[in-house]
């Protein structure tokens, strides 16, 4: 018992509540993301220190959004960006100096008067 009190599952994220609110518009992006043949790509370069993201494009070039990186429930080294993404639909993210392990992304973005909404295991 003692030692489950200290564990932090990282389970719960720190606004649920506002999370629970906007719950209908997170499943209607979800389901945009279902239709796409193609789905948000992440590939890791651990040499550069970087990850690279390949939007999809059939819906059209990404016009907003933005990218978290997280751990869990804990906000500790948290990052949150604005999608950016070139010509071909993609967007490099500078991971230099950011814990090694297990991060969650979850990536929002805007194409063709659409939202999408896609989560992504990330381990660097």
């Amino acid at each position: 018992v003692f030692a489950s009190r200290k564990h932090d599952p990282g389970l719960v994220a720190k606004d649920y509540y506002e999370l629970d609110l906007h719950y209908q518009a997170r499943l209607v992006e979800k389901q945009n993301t279902a239709t796409l043949s193609k789905k948000l790509e992440i590939n890791y370069l651990r040499p550069q220190g970087q990850l690279n993201l390949q939007f999809p494009t059939e819906a059209g070039q990404p016009t907003g959004g933005t990218v978290k990186l997280f751990r869990g429930a804990t906000a500790e080294g948290e990052r949150q960006l604005p999608v950016q993404t070139g010509a071909d639909g993609q967007m490099q993210i500078s991971v230099a100096g950011m814990q090694g392990g297990r991060w969650r992304m979850e990536a929002v973005w805007q194409a063709g008067g659409k939202s999408f909404f896609q989560e992504l295991a990330v381990a660097l």
